[in-house]
């Protein structure tokens, strides 16, 4: 019994230590993130990543106020549906094609490779 206690007395010395060593680990963070952010460059950096922010806002805008925007939409999007479908067509074959003949089809670098 009196193992048990000293190892719990242990525990919790190990346990303040521990928090002890994190609230050091966290002072020098937030002291390291003070100096980085008092930095002119830092500033600078800030203020270019607003710019590029607000940059994007009035690019999204002006692509969707195109007048062709709609009709690119669509035609754009087709072609990511029918690889979708194909690939969904092809999975099924192959799981089909495995499930009746016991063989594995592998695809390896555009060719087919058929295995027993």
């Amino acid at each position: 019994m009196a193992v048990d206690l000293q190892q719990l007395q242990e525990i919790d010395r190990i346990e303040s230590e521990v928090d002890q060593g994190r609230a050091g680990v966290q002072q020098l963070v937030q002291s390291w993130l003070d100096l980085i952010e008092g930095l002119p460059e830092y500033k600078a950096l800030e203020e270019a990543k607003a710019a590029v922010e607000e940059a994007k806002a009035r690019l999204k805008i002006a692509v969707r106020d195109t007048a062709r925007w709609p009709s690119w939409t669509l035609r754009s999007l087709r072609p990511g549906f029918d690889l979708r479908d194909l690939r969904e067509i092809l999975s099924h074959t192959v799981v089909m094609y495995t499930q009746q003949t016991g063989k594995a089809v592998l695809k390896e670098h555009d060719r087919n490779v058929k295995s027993s």
